[in-house]
């Protein structure tokens, strides 16, 4: 995963990130069954401590298509 860094500060960065999703009304920039599947755009937090990593994805809820609030969390270690 590579987002662009928007600020860094000693172990911590935050970064944007995008990509394809499912499961949110995308209207006509969708695709699929009910153009349920398209783009997306979310922040993102980047943790790292020497060999040890985390990614969190935070996706925000959208009411008028009563979808809720999306946080990912994601494990990296450094082989």
């Amino acid at each position: 995963m590579w987002g662009p860094e928007f600020l860094h500060w000693n172990h911590i960065r935050l970064a944007a990130m995008g990509g394809i999703i499912s499961g949110y009304n995308h209207g006509s920039y969708g695709f699929g069954h009910n153009h349920t599947i398209g783009p997306v755009a979310a922040p993102l937090s980047m943790l790292d401590y020497k060999c040890v990593g985390a990614n969190i994805i935070l996706i925000p809820p959208i009411p008028s298509s009563d979808l809720p609030f999306t946080l990912d969390f994601m494990l990296r270690m450094k082989f």
